[in-house]
């Protein structure tokens, strides 16, 4: 560093010399000026808040016509004059992801009448997307097990599964082949059709209602 190189070697070069040089006079002292003290930070005063008055009629009913309002768009209950008192509407099924099929819930469906008769009309339409095996209770015949229920047939559309046991159809039973072809035939122009089967060890029901095209 610079200053301390400096200095020493001023002090070599004094050392060196024979003159004894003169004691340097003390510089006088001076003694520090205390620094001024901050000034205090002005307090705020205080603001009285304004008392809340409650809003007069008027604004009492242009609230409560907002809030209706919103109620309106939150609930889909806007008011479109007609008549509430008839019947409610039907509940709106999803496509199943077949033609003709609308899914109400998972034991609910409807089938256009159009691909029923279509289905009907085509005997092969079973071995075509499912096997059907006869079942047995105490040697007697109580039904047909499902097998190889194919995803993209129409039984599946319909909530069939691969296992189920279907032992009646419109509350008639299924003794044997030759009862299946009679509850067939009886089918052709029935508008609801219900199973009753067995799946998983547990009473189960599908109701597929057969509809007309609009």
């Amino acid at each position: 560093m610079r200053a301390p190189s400096l200095l020493f070697c001023l002090v070599a070069a004094c050392s060196s010399s024979t003159q004894t040089p003169e004691p340097a006079e003390p510089a006088p002292a001076t003694a520090a000026e205390p620094a001024p003290a901050a000034e205090p930070a002005p307090v705020a005063e205080p603001v009285a808040a304004e008392p809340e008055t409650a809003p007069d009629a008027d604004d009492a009913d242009e609230f409560a016509s907002d809030d209706a309002e919103r109620d309106d768009i939150d609930t889909g209950d806007i008011d479109t004059g007609g008549d509430t008192t008839g019947e409610p509407a039907a509940v709106a099924g999803h496509a199943s992801g077949y033609p003709g099929i609308q899914e109400i819930d998972d034991s609910h469906y409807t089938m256009s009448r159009e691909v029923f008769e279509k289905f009907y009309s085509d005997p092969n339409a079973f071995s075509r997307q499912m096997r059907i095996v006869p079942t047995f209770e105490d040697e007697q015949p109580n039904g047909f097990r499902l097998h190889a229920v194919r995803p993209s047939s129409i039984f599946f559309h319909l909530g069939l599964r691969s296992g189920d046991q279907v032992r009646t159809i419109n509350e008639m039973p299924l003794a044997g082949i030759e009862s299946l072809l009679k509850v067939f035939e009886k089918l052709r122009r029935a508008k609801r059709i219900e199973l009753g089967l067995i799946r998983d060890s547990a009473s189960a029901r599908i109701v597929i209602d057969i509809v007309s095209a609009r």
